[in-house]
């Protein structure tokens, strides 16, 4: 029987590294070995939370079916498999909500996030001309980033990344997959309007004006469009990057560096990072923990 060595990202692994699991089966196993096989380490939270959300394997966006053999499927050796249908997009919203978040842990008082502190920190990723735009001036406006904007930003992305993974209630909704945030909004439409049928058909209503491409007030994006659309496009940059060393590494000079806009630097030879998604997530760690190091140093001495 013929061995084929495969590897398959849990859901958890959209926001942390070093989560794929390699697992190695007979090409005669049914790809739901794959997934118990996978499972056997995870914690028992992990295990509890994932036995309420919709348990499946996708490569390129198509679910593959469970009860089919690897064989069927005509895998290749070390591929990897996703948990999620649409993995760029919540590893990117992982990272959005990672940003938001640490807004609230560091810059405690709403007064002080002003865009002086939020450009010079880094915290906010956006793309350039919002950083030196007198036009886009309404986008840092301080009371945009009061304890309730950041609360309902970050209960908008993490719902999204709920369904976007099926978790929990959300596993009711089947959305198509989503490479860009264009697709992203169009095809959770039909969410939010069904509503929440696991909660009496609550609406999702508000979610609708949180992440939009043109906002009424201002005709612009709004501003979690504008985030997410930016990670996209430094997973864009940090994947050429990624793939190029790759490349180069196969042919036996490989010496690139891996630095994601600058955010976080990382050579090529010396990550454990097995694609480039994982090199996304991987940089964007660095850049918050070296964000932190760099708090704790400036931080008075008591």
């Amino acid at each position: 029987m013929v061995q084929v060595t495969l590897r398959c990202r849990p859901k958890n692994g959209y926001t942390y590294t070093n989560k794929i699991k390699t697992v190695t089966l007979d090409s005669s196993d049914r790809l739901e070995v794959l997934l118990q096989r996978s499972n056997t380490n995870e914690s028992t939270s992990t295990a509890l939370s994932s036995a309420s959300s919709h348990a499946a394997i996708y490569l390129n966006g198509q679910e593959l079916m469970l009860n089919s053999s690897i064989a069927s499927n005509d895998l290749d050796d070390n591929v990897i498999l996703e948990t999620c249908k649409s993995p760029l997009l919540s590893a990117c919203i992982s990272a959005v909500l990672r940003d938001l978040s640490r807004i609230q842990d560091t810059i405690k008082k709403e007064a002080d996030r002003t865009k002086e502190q939020l450009v010079s920190t880094g915290i906010v990723q956006v793309p350039e001309h919002y950083n030196i735009s007198e036009e886009e001036e309404g986008f840092w406006e301080t009371k945009r980033w009061n304890n309730e904007a950041l609360k309902n930003r970050i209960i908008c992305m993490a719902t999204m990344k709920k369904v976007l993974q099926r978790d929990d209630r959300y596993l009711i909704h089947d959305v198509p997959y989503c490479h860009d945030c264009e697709s992203l909004h169009r095809n959770l439409q039909p969410v939010w309007d069904h509503g929440d049928a696991g909660a009496g058909g609550r609406k999702f209503g508000s979610a609708k004006y949180l992440f939009s491409p043109k906002t009424k007030r201002t005709g612009k994006p709004s501003t979690l469009y504008v985030m997410l659309e930016y990670k996209l496009q430094l997973h864009q940059e940090i994947a050429a990057e990624w793939n190029r060393n790759s490349n180069n590494n196969r042919n036996g000079n490989g010496n690139g560096n891996v630095n994601g806009n600058g955010n976080g630097n990382g050579s090529a030879n010396d990550t454990v990072s097995q694609d480039a998604l994982e090199e996304f997530i991987r940089i964007d760690t660095l850049r918050h923990a070296a964000a932190g190091e760099g708090e704790a140093e400036a931080a008075p001495r008591r």
